[in-house]
């Protein structure tokens, strides 16, 4: 059996973060007590960082799978290497931050963190 191209399993990790964004936009919209507009910046604020962690991810490995050890490439895609790294990281802070202020904000639905948190990652 030939292993998935590389094309191919960015496609099933696209499909599978869609599925996240579709769970948790399930989740937002069981919290009756927060108001709509309130759900549709979360779900952008949701979708908009699993976009960027995945789009910094692809460019990321693209340019490591092609990087070479000579001093020349380090110096010169070193740095970019990193900025991939600081924007999937700076998406997982902004994910972080969203289930805080979600949870925050759905104390009175009687969410726990830990039921958040297992929503979003696990698409449960």
């Amino acid at each position: 059996m030939a292993s998935k191209s590389n094309i191919e399993k960015a496609l099933d990790k696209a499909l599978d973060d869609k599925k996240k964004i579709d769970d948790f936009s399930d989740l937002i919209d069981s919290i009756e007590s927060i108001d709509d507009k309130r759900k549709f910046l979360w779900k952008e604020i949701f979708q908009n960082a699993m976009n960027d962690r995945q789009h910094a991810y692809m460019l990321f490995f693209d340019l490591y799978k092609s990087w070479g050890s000579t001093a020349i490439e380090h110096n010169t895609s070193g740095a970019v290497l990193v900025k991939y790294l600081e924007r999937m990281s700076k998406a997982n802070e902004q994910l972080l931050k969203l289930a805080d202020i979600i949870r925050s904000s759905s104390e009175e639905a009687k969410l726990t963190p830990d039921e958040i948190f297992d929503k979003i990652s696990n698409g449960d």
